[in-house]
């Protein structure tokens, strides 16, 4: 199962459950979930009256409301992929979890953008073209 689409079909489950509660009690609810995404801890949770909170990896933790969270994970749910695994001209790779943020290297730094399907195994997505003006570019493979 799509470990974004598992991630918020229980956070909904979880926060349906709050439902009933009043700001006191939902003050003092708190839950944490995690799974391991492309070598990484993908951290949703909850914690006081009205926020949720979310990190990857080592990275900054983001505070949101219910909605905020729900939202993201829905949106890298429906992306097609669990991430995305760019090749640089200089032979490093580098992974992504969402594909606007994969999309959003420059062709001219990069020669291929795969995507990571659930299983590990990559379906080219983007090679790095230039036109006769010489402008970088990403196409569809």
């Amino acid at each position: 199962m799509n470990p974004y689409r598992w991630l918020a079909t229980n956070a909904r489950a979880l926060l349906r459950n709050e439902l009933p509660l009043n700001a006191e009690e939902r003050n003092t609810t708190q839950w944490l979930m995690t799974v391991d995404v492309l070598d990484r801890k993908f951290m949703i949770g909850r914690g006081g009256a009205n926020t949720c909170f979310w990190q990857v990896g080592d990275s900054q933790r983001h505070i949101g409301y219910p909605n905020d969270l729900l939202t993201m994970l829905d949106t890298l749910a429906k992306q097609g992929h669990i991430g995305y695994k760019i090749h640089y001209r200089d032979g490093r790779c580098q992974t992504f979890l969402a594909r606007k943020a994969a999309l959003r290297v420059s062709p001219n730094d990069a020669t291929i953008i795969e995507g990571i399907n659930e299983d590990n195994s990559v379906n080219r997505l983007f090679l790095a073209r230039k036109n006769i003006g010489n402008e970088a570019k990403w196409i569809k493979a």
